[in-house]
């Protein structure tokens, strides 16, 4: 049988987990190759919808691994979420810029034919 905890403030003992770094110790995803695709993509294909969603999705990227250096890990793990959530929204919106594109590409050309 383990020993008990040594007591924290006031003599209560620590709650389980307490001192210990979330994920393992691992920083939250940055899912930084996602974003950056979901950029090229809205410059490609859905520069009104698509990379402004990217853009934003950089932006929370990024602050993933800054709020990770400083020891907020809350906010970390809510950047990397909301990283996730944009990286998600650009890629729907560049998938229907490609499919608009594609689209006017095959009208035009069964319009001069």
């Amino acid at each position: 049988m383990p020993p008990p905890p040594p007591p924290g403030p006031y003599g209560v003992p620590p709650a389980p987990g307490y001192g210990q770094l979330p994920y393992g110790g691992n920083r939250p995803s940055t899912y930084r190759a996602w974003v950056i695709t979901c950029c090229i993509c809205g410059v490609l294909f859905s520069l009104i919808i698509g990379l402004p969603c990217g853009l934003v999705a950089l932006a929370n990227s990024r602050r993933v691994q800054s709020s990770w250096q400083v020891g907020d890990w809350q906010r970390a793990a809510k950047a990397s979420r909301r990283a996730l959530t944009w990286a998600i929204v650009s890629t729907v919106f560049d998938a229907l810029g490609l499919i608009l594109v594609i689209t006017l590409f095959a009208h035009g050309h069964s319009s001069t034919t």
